[in-house]
């Protein structure tokens, strides 16, 4: 191919590696050759260049300016040479050994090509095609051993990402040129500026997809900080503060908020360096950590309240967004936070389960992926398991979740039975009333929520606990104890005929089918859990008149902070006053009030057959003179 080029071409481009008068002239003679060039000749032309790179006899960074030079004369022309021009960039930078001019030289050409090769009228997916095309062997290159190829790659990459044409690159380019970055970054051969710099750009551009690399990033970047006080390397000392100054300020602080009491312990040992940007940089991120993390042992205050909480996680979902991205969104906010739920850090668990269950919560959850769903239920069943994570904040996760994820939790509804009844008897233990009074409402609110049929297995077992509670010194705890145990025996009276609490199978069948929703449940339930129609309004009676005594009842040896209650949802709100614990004195009561009723049926009746013989009588009688009146009476 290169033959074909005429022989001016060929002795311009020997010029290139003369002096810079003959350079200068050379490429000013190139640049109006490529102007000039069509189409057709564009491959020969590329060939010839690449073959005489591969033998030296031209000055690498005049070779690769000329692709840019060509991209922006050629525009969306050059696309289908994508492939031969990122060869040539790969094999530069691979023998550039480590000249950043060269690197600098092709870090302006990829967003170029970008930049000239994608017309706003190009479709959508050949736009995405393009980005993949110039991205994926960058990203291949950022791990291994040969230092200026893999920085050179970095240096590529963060220039495109950059660029405003990144916006067309798709997750999962993204996804892989993060895993590869992570890669690059345990290796001490990859732990350079450039990679840094690319991390950085990547938490800029791509905040949401970035946040479950944090963790590792952030543990990276002070790990390359160690080093670089070893080796006396100011400069990757500053990088690395740098880098985990940027993630701090870019990423939401929930996906790092494990990391915070090692950073702010690396930070402060970075005041004593004799480097003063160090120092200051140093002092900068540490001033940023605490901040982050002056109010997580407090419920994570930084969140105002759960609705800013649900906008903040949850805002970034629109109509128009196509629904696999939707489920990234979710998968992105939920991964970090349901990896939180496990762990001895109170504080972390806690928060991160306050933030899962205003995720959950939001309109927004219904893109949340059923493998996110059990992932967050296997998550929360072992933070129950341990008594450091067994916090009101856990229970209310599974209250959310069984809310709106009902069909996938059955499954766990045993477990997490189980785990409520044991929570509750430490509450016993400890003396803790909130923490009964919360063990009983997560084991109430299952009950509602769930399939009976998914905890038949544990009904005897609630009720031996519930009974139990019925000697609590606390009302609240006693009559909430009293509704489950009530619950309880209703759904296990007739567990061995088929559960005949349901009326008829079509509505046990409609009742047991899965996906009814929220409102749906919510009243079906509810008349699963009333009690008999015979005695009900007798019981509203009764409960309003416990209602009016336990609110009189200012006494006993424990309280409550109303602020600590779980928060429920108001069409499933249980009341705790105390209720009678008779069932035979409520019947009693219920038949009393229903004999006036019956007496006043009679009297209607009674009245009602008077009135009817009166008027027949009358009718008779009328009658009878009618017929006096018209035959004359004989004389």
């Amino acid at each position: 191919m290169g033959r074909s080029l005429s022989p001016i071409l060929r002795r311009e481009m020997e010029n290139l590696d003369k002096d810079a008068h003959s350079r200068r002239s050379a490429m000013k003679a190139l640049k109006s050759y490529m102007k000039e060039l069509d189409s057709k000749p564009i491959p020969m032309f590329l060939a010839q260049v690449s073959q005489t790179k591969e033998t030296g006899s031209l000055s690498g960074e005049c070779t690769i300016s000329l692709y840019e030079v060509l991209a922006r004369v050629h525009g969306v022309k050059i696309v289908p040479q994508i492939n031969s021009i990122m060869a040539t960039i790969i094999k530069t930078l691979a023998s550039s050994a480590g000249s950043f001019p060269l690197q600098q030289a092709c870090s302006k050409v990829v967003p170029a090509i970008a930049r000239y090769g994608i017309h706003p009228t190009t479709p959508e997916d050949k736009k995405r095609n393009i980005i993949h095309s110039l991205c994926k062997p960058l990203s291949d290159s950022l791990l291994g051993s040969h230092e200026s190829l893999t920085s050179g790659a970095a240096l590529c990459l963060k220039a495109l990402i950059d660029s405003d044409h990144w916006r067309f690159a798709a997750d999962e380019m993204v996804n892989r040129v993060c895993q590869n970055v992570s890669g690059a970054l345990e290796e001490k051969s990859t732990q350079t500026n450039a990679h840094m710099g690319l991390v950085m750009a990547l938490a800029k551009r791509n905040a949401k997809i970035v946040e479950p690399y944090a963790r590792l990033w952030i543990q990276e970047g002070l790990r390359i900080l160690n080093a670089g006080v070893v080796e006396g390397n100011s400069q990757k000392q500053l990088s690395a503060i740098q880098m985990a100054n940027f993630l701090m300020r870019c990423l939401d602080p929930l996906s790092i908020l494990s990391e915070l009491e090692l950073i702010i312990e690396e930070m402060e040992k970075c005041q004593s360096d004799q480097m003063a940007y160090v120092k200051g940089a140093a002092f900068e991120v540490l001033q940023t950590a605490r901040r982050i993390g002056a109010d997580k042992g407090s419920k994570l205050e930084f969140m105002k309240c759960e609705g800013d909480c649900t906008e903040e996680f949850a805002g970034n979902v629109y109509p128009t967004t196509p629904e696999d991205k939707k489920r990234n969104i979710i998968h992105s906010l939920c991964n970090p936070l349901s990896d939180s739920l496990l762990g001895s850090q109170e504080s972390l668990t806690s928060g991160a389960a306050l933030c899962l269950k205003a995720l959950i919560d939001s309109d927004n959850w219904r893109f949340a992926a059923d493998e996110m769903v059990n992932r967050v239920c296997q998550n929360v069943s072992g933070a129950l398991e341990e008594k450091s994570t067994q916090t009101n904040a856990h229970m209310g996760l599974v209250m959310a979740l069984a809310k709106r994820n009902a069909t996938i939790v059955e499954p766990y509804a045993r477990l997490w039975i189980q785990a409520g009844l044991r929570i509750l008897n430490a509450g016993v233990v400890e003396g803790n009333s909130q923490k009964r009074l919360s063990a009983i409402q997560m084991v109430n609110f299952l009950m509602r929520c769930l399939d009976p049929l998914s905890i038949l297995s544990e009904l005897e077992l609630i009720i031996e606990e519930m009974e139990k509670c019925q000697s609590d010194q606390m009302a609240y705890v006693k009559g909430a104890a009293f509704e489950v145990l009530q619950t309880a025996r209703r759904i296990g009276a007739d567990k061995g005929s088929k559960l005949e609490f349901m009326k008829c199978e079509g509505d046990c069948t409609e009742e047991f089918a899965g996906n009814v929703y929220s409102n749906t449940l919510r009243k079906r339930v509810r008349s699963l859990q009333d009690p008999s129609n015979v005695y009900s309004k007798s019981y509203e009676k009764r409960a309003r008149r416990y209602r009016r005594l336990s609110f009189s009842d200012k006494g006993g040896p424990e309280s409550v902070s109303s602020t600590d209650v779980i928060p429920v949802d108001a069409d499933l709100q249980v009341s705790y006053e105390v209720v009678p614990e008779n069932e035979a004195e409520i019947q009693m009561s219920t038949i009393k009030s229903a004999r006036p009723k019956v007496a006043v049926k009679l009297l209607c009746g009674l009245t009602f057959a008077l009135i009817a013989v009166a008027m027949a009588l009358l009718w008779i009688n009328d009658q009878g003179e009618g017929h006096e009146g018209y035959y004359p009476v004989p004389t």
